[in-house]
């Protein structure tokens, strides 16, 4: 049949062995991802600090808050929530990364944002603090 196509359509030809080298060069492995989580948390929970500190004082963890993920380009190209531990994950190729905590019902303002190189290890430990407005 490629003889047959060679014959009636040289030009064809070319442009599917051409085509099919080209997906071929595609097909490399997938990008690499790499899991960056943290905690999202609010405080303070209670007007007043004291000694010993009292466990229901503590910041508590926020459910699902949303953290819009930025490339370098300033594109959005990831939105996880918060799990109701406080916790969050998301899967990123290496890069550099801005992560904007965005407004919680409730809460005052939104966490910082944070900025976040992604290389071939995970990244953890990112703390997002809310304000309660309790003083």
């Amino acid at each position: 049949m490629v003889s047959l196509l060679r014959a009636r359509h040289p030009v064809g030809f070319v442009l599917a062995v051409v085509l099919l080298i080209g997906l071929g060069a595609c097909g490399g492995e997938p990008t690499p991802k790499v899991t960056v989580s943290g905690y999202l948390h609010a405080g303070p929970m209670c007007p007043v600090e004291s000694i010993p500190p009292d466990p229901a004082c503590a910041d508590r963890a926020v459910e699902g808050a949303v953290i819009l993920v930025r490339n370098s380009a300033g594109v959005v190209i990831a939105e996880p929530r918060s799990e109701a531990d406080g916790t969050f994950r998301v899967d990123l190729a290496a890069g550099t990364y801005t992560l904007l905590p965005q407004p919680v019902e409730g809460l005052m303002g939104t966490a910082p944002e944070q900025e976040v190189v992604v290389g071939a290890t995970p990244v953890t430990g990112l703390d997002f603090a809310y304000d309660t407005g309790i003083r």
